[in-house]
């Protein structure tokens, strides 16, 4: 399925076996913005393509919504580092490696796309079966 997914191949039930499973890791890099804001920080910017955990691009504007809200409900500049899973490629690659950087008024200031990126595709297969064996075990321990 990994494959399927860089090579576009997937199907849409592969895509939502990737969403299912990387939505919590999501929903924990927000809900630890918004604790490191709320304790005070004035910049958070997470890890390159996010710990190397894949975001669909079909998720990204929701994603960015919630960041966004987090950025303006605290005053905080938000620097999210994504690697996006394309529906159609663009120059061949079916993915994509950012940084947007949201700003305290909650608006997009800007988007760098690597012109190169080096996705690692042994390291994602790894991490992409990491994410589908905690899927299927339930979740992610507390």
């Amino acid at each position: 399925m990994i494959q399927a997914l860089f090579s576009g191949t997937a199907t849409q039930a592969d895509r939502q076996i990737v969403h299912q499973a990387s939505a919590p890791v999501f929903d924990e890099l927000l809900s630890l913005s918004e604790q490191e804001a709320r304790a005070g920080a004035k910049i958070i910017v997470w890890p390159e393509a996010s710990g190397s955990v894949t975001l669909l691009q079909e998720d990204e504007p929701t994603l960015l919504a919630r960041a966004s809200s987090i950025a303006r409900t605290t005053g905080t500049y938000l620097d999210l580092g994504l690697a996006v899973l394309l529906q159609h490629p663009v120059q061949s690659s079916y993915a994509s490696v950012e940084s947007i950087l949201i700003n305290p008024s909650g608006n997009i200031v800007w988007q760098y796309q690597k012109a190169h990126p080096a996705l690692g595709i042994q390291s994602r297969l790894e991490m992409a079966k990491c994410l589908l064996s905690r899927h299927r075990m339930g979740g992610w321990p507390r």
